[in-house]
């Protein structure tokens, strides 16, 4: 789907032992992802029988054993909602904010928008899907152009019958991977930036590179610096960011949407998801959430795969890091870490770290 790094770990052999519904699967597996801004591709609607977009209660008993791998994962995100809470945690009591959910009422589906978690495909999927059209659906600006209406623009009553009637969809990643494919998205050249951006990041760059790179600094002729991974970490975990982020797209400072934690943009503690995606397992998980939509198999996406997979790269980038940098990752993305049921521990080549 989205470029460097933010490829699909796609494992063939896994997803065909999904069961319950094997021949409208196969019906649809042609539905590939896009990693660049190649076109989307129309394809032959799979031959099955139609399920109608009706309230998600009643979509949930349809798909049989598959349904169970999503049940599971909600059922460990509300038991570690439960322990938190317990616990004592800053708790989750805020409802999101506007511009993170958006609704997509032909499909009846609330989707928690996460940069570096599938974000740019999913919306271009949707957009395709909404105009019934063919042709190119472009990954610029996407983020901007979407048009979709934003959860918290509907009046009260009607969002308490969005969250009640609507699938609601929130994709996940290995924090560890995301903090990554982040690195890699701000470290890009300028002219890989789109409109104002391309003249907000080459400055901050040069910013973090000298607060944070600690004599290790690097100018580039496009105005831009290369900034180390060691000190991109410091920057993202350092507490002033979390508290009033330079790179804050929104006018509260919260944290830049690409490095904030998922639990602090989708607040999944208070939401109900429906359907939690993990970014690791995507393509399947595209399929079943096409599928509730009445959706699977319309469009196909060409893949582009360009250059080594994030997952294949995080030994050789937080071998960079002490250990006191990771334990500020940890720290930073706890509860992304436990509420989604992945390791904190960092597989490397020579053990863990």
């Amino acid at each position: 789907m989205e470029t460097d790094g933010e490829q699909l770990e796609m494992q063939p052999k896994e997803n065909k032992k999904r069961t319950g519904i094997q021949e409208r699967y196969n019906a649809a597996k042609n539905l590939r992802t896009s990693l660049q801004q190649g076109p989307l591709v129309s394809v032959t609607p799979p031959q099955h029988k139609a399920y109608s977009t009706v309230p998600s209660q009643a979509v949930d008993s349809v798909f049989g054993d598959e349904e169970n791998v999503y049940r599971q994962r909600q059922m460990a995100l509300a038991a570690g909602c439960e322990t938190y809470a317990a616990s004592g945690g800053r708790g989750d009591t805020k409802m999101p904010p506007g511009q993170h959910v958006i609704v997509d009422d032909k499909h009846r589906l609330l989707y928690c928008v996460v940069p570096r978690a599938g974000s740019t495909s999913w919306l271009r999927l949707l957009i395709a899907l909404r105009s019934d059209a063919v042709g190119t659906t472009s990954a610029t600006n996407v983020h901007d152009t979407h048009g979709f209406r934003t959860f918290t623009s509907f009046e009260p009553r009607r969002r308490q019958q969005l969250l009640r009637d609507y699938t609601k969809l929130l994709v996940a990643r290995d924090p560890y991977e995301r903090v990554l494919s982040a690195y890699f998205w701000f470290v890009k050249p300028a002219s890989e930036f789109n409109g104002p951006f391309a003249q907000l990041y080459p400055p901050f760059q040069r910013s973090v590179a000298k607060r944070y790179g600690r004599g290790d600094v690097t100018l580039r002729s496009d105005g831009g610096a290369n900034v180390t991974f060691a000190a991109f970490v410091r920057y993202v975990t350092d507490p002033r960011t979390r508290r009033a982020d330079p790179l804050s797209l929104l006018s509260d400072g919260s944290m830049n949407p690409h490095w904030m934690p998922i639990t602090d943009r989708c607040h999944p503690c208070t939401v109900r998801y429906n359907v939690i995606a993990h970014h690791e397992t995507l393509m399947a998980d595209t399929e079943y959430t096409l599928r509730r939509m009445n959706a699977s198999g319309l469009f196909e996406f060409p893949t582009a795969r360009d250059g080594p997979s994030t997952r294949s790269q995080l030994a050789h980038y937080y071998s960079q890091l002490n250990e006191e940098e990771v334990a500020r990752l940890r720290r930073l993305y706890e509860q992304d870490f436990k509420l989604f049921q992945y390791n904190d521990i960092i597989p490397m080549s020579g053990g863990h770290l």
